[in-house]
C-alpha cells in the first residue's frame, strides 16, 4: 500500500466520518455499504480477527451506536 494513502486514510477517516453522518440517509447508507464491501472483500480469509481489531480502537460510545444500528439491522432482516 502506498504510504502516502495509508497517511492521508489515518488523518482524514475521521473527518470523512464526521462530513458523512451528517448527510441524509441514503447516502449514510452507501458510505456504510461501501465500508462493509471493502471488508467482506479485504478481510474474507480471516473477518473476524479483523473485526476484533476495528472494535478495539473504537470510543466506547461509538461501540455502543454500533451495536444499536446491528440490532436495527438484525430486525430488517428478520422482516
Amino acid at each position: 500500500m502506498n504510504e502516502n494513502r495509508v497517511t492521508a486514510n489515518a488523518k482524514y477517516a475521521a473527518e470523512i466520518g464526521l462530513t458523512y453522518a451528517q448527510e441524509n440517509n441514503e447516502v449514510q447508507a452507501k458510505l456504510l455499504d461501501g465500508f462493509l464491501h471493502g471488508l467482506n472483500v479485504g478481510c474474507r480469509y480471516n473477518p473476524d480477527a479483523q473485526m476484533n481489531y476495528i472494535v478495539d480502537k473504537m470510543d466506547s460510545k461509538n461501540r455502543k451506536l454500533l451495536i444499536k444500528l446491528a440490532e436495527f439491522a438484525k430486525l430488517a432482516e428478520e422482516n
